[in-house]
């Protein structure tokens, strides 16, 4: 999806029907796998199994608690599968367009640069790390726990660095708050229809979790 509008609405959708109900989580999984990439709109098996583990783990926890450890761990998974659509999909500026467009210039343009400025930081802290563990690897260091303690602190005293050179930027280019921008948006054949899917998906998730509230009083 090009419109970062429809994206999100889509997104929202999609995650609130997932998290509604077990049918809501899978119409949302056979949604993406109508519409995305699939391997490619999926993270690194690292990232993948770490996820799963965690999910898996929550899920375990709830079913020992008493509650529907299975379907949590389905929903749940959904939305994290949702997820990863929409970040795989995003592209530079497009959340200071949407931000500008939906809040204006001023509220709108601070929060826009302030998600472009924080996703652009999570992409270089993903890139100095896959350096690090070049080099460790190289080293022949291994991975043991010591070692990577300070490994997380010189990546925390990194990014600390990389933001206070930058905030000293714009206060250099005179920002002090709010901004002019033009936002422009491409609309994609599939996107409109794509949202509307979603959002049917919603609404069919909340007649399917209100039946069944119905049925349980």
């Amino acid at each position: 999806m090009r419109d970062v509008r429809l994206r999100l609405i889509a997104i929202a959708a999609l995650s609130g029907a997932a998290f509604l109900s077990l049918p809501g989580a899978g119409l949302a999984c056979a949604w993406w796998l109508a519409l995305s990439r699939r391997g490619r709109d999926l993270p690194a098996p690292p990232t993948l199994l770490y996820l799963g583990v965690t999910v898996g783990l929550a899920g375990l926890a709830t079913s020992l608690s008493g509650g529907d450890g299975i379907s949590y761990t389905a929903r749940v998974g959904a939305v994290l599968l949702v997820a990863t659509y929409a970040y795989t999909h995003r592209r530079d500026g497009e959340l200071l367009d949407l931000g500008v467009w939906l809040l204006g210039r001023r509220i709108g343009f601070d929060l826009g640069l302030t998600a472009e400025l924080a996703l652009q930081t999570i992409a270089l802290a993903g890139e100095d790390l896959a350096r690090i563990r070049l080099a460790v690897a190289q080293k022949g260091m291994g991975s043991r726990l010591r070692q990577w303690l300070p490994v997380g602190n010189a990546l925390l005293f990194t990014e600390l660095r990389r933001s206070r050179e930058l905030a000293l930027l714009l206060a250099l280019r005179g920002y002090a708050g709010g901004g002019a921008h033009c936002p422009r948006f491409e609309r994609g054949a599939r996107d409109l229809p794509a949202a509307v899917a979603a959002i049917c998906i919603l609404l069919l998730s909340i007649l399917q979790s209100r039946d069944i509230f119905i049925l349980l009083q």
